[in-house]
């Protein structure tokens, strides 16, 4: 299960510093539509939270901050206009704004925050800028009907559960500039048929790609070292794994029930297999192993992991 995800609010006093430096207005709109005033610099947190009759949402030029929560819980908020000075979007700044479709992050966005936009759910397309380089935890965690994401170079690291639950996502293109995949980064993306994971990432860590049902291949790269446990448990589609040379440890239950999985190729350099990475593979029939795996006792242990397998080197 997932770890439990925690979020620090932040004090009274900090509220009431950052609405010192907000010039805006926080009447409700008449008309569904929300200009944030002229010469707004920060929107701060809790700003227009839970507003239910904003529909579009207009921030100008100037802002360079959204503070954590200033637009949670505006379920019916449509459309979303960003400005070019805009540094970084913080903490479920969006999270819950159910009727958003479509968001495109100016140039110039370097963060976008742990939760921003998780949980809307009918969000359909991102754009993400080249200037990004942190994805928070969760962000888009819950975004059922994204169905494209491309990572832009620059990215290094996706955070745990950032694209968790996007059932709908069909393709993803990851940077070369990556090197790790955080925990449930991607679990339950039940719509992934194709994973490409560039050059330069070092680890997949735990149920990363778990539950990626209809994920059918999967190519890793020569500078992958470890997998982390669950990592692709329950890939119920895939069919053929090839393991680089380079990894060393592959975590308990990594590939479980990959149950149309039939062949697996692994590598010199692994040295550590864990327990059932393999378990519930019911259509697995061959695997090559290491040539240097060649211990009795090891044989003994091979042996009851891959029961009923055909064992080769």
């Amino acid at each position: 299960m997932a770890s439990r995800e925690t979020f620090t609010y932040p004090s009274l006093a900090r509220i009431r510093r950052e609405s010192k430096r907000f010039q805006g207005d926080s009447r409700f709109p008449q008309d569904g539509v929300l200009r944030v005033p002229e010469k707004t610099t920060v929107i701060p947190d809790f700003a227009y939270r839970r507003r239910a009759n904003i529909r579009r949402l207009v921030i100008p030029e100037g802002v360079t901050e959204i503070g954590k929560l200033a637009f949670w819980g505006c379920e019916n908020l449509e459309t979303v206009s960003l400005p070019s000075t805009l540094r970084k979007i913080g903490g479920s700044a969006f999270d819950g704004c159910g009727n958003l479709r479509s968001l495109v992050v100016p140039e110039g966005v370097t963060e976008i925050g742990e939760f921003a936009f998780k949980n809307c759910e009918n969000l359909e397309t991102v754009s993400l800028p080249s200037t990004l380089r942190k994805i928070g935890r969760s962000a888009f965690g819950g975004c059922e009907n994204l169905r494209r994401l491309v990572v832009p170079e620059g990215v290094t690291e996706i955070e745990v559960s950032a694209f968790y639950g996007c059932k709908n996502l069909e393709t993803v293109s990851l940077p070369g500039t990556l090197w790790r995949i955080g925990s449930f980064a991607f679990n339950h993306c039940e719509s992934l048929r194709e994973l490409v994971v560039p050059e330069g990432v070092t680890q997949i860590e735990s149920f990363a790609f778990s539950d990626c049902k209809n994920l059918e291949t999967v190519s890793l790269p020569g500078t992958l070292r470890e997998i982390g446990r669950y990592a692709f448990s329950s890939c119920e589609s895939l069919r053929e794994l090839v393991v680089p040379e380079g990894v060393t440890e592959i975590g308990d239950d990594a590939f479980c029930l990959c149950k149309n999985l039939e062949t697996v190729t692994l590598p010199d350099s692994l040295w550590e297999l864990g327990d059932a990475a393999f378990c519930g593979c019911d259509s697995l029939r061959m695997v090559s192993l290491p040539a240097s795996w060649e211990d009795e006792g090891l044989q003994l242990s091979i042996a009851f992991i891959f029961e009923d397998v055909r064992v080769y080197r």
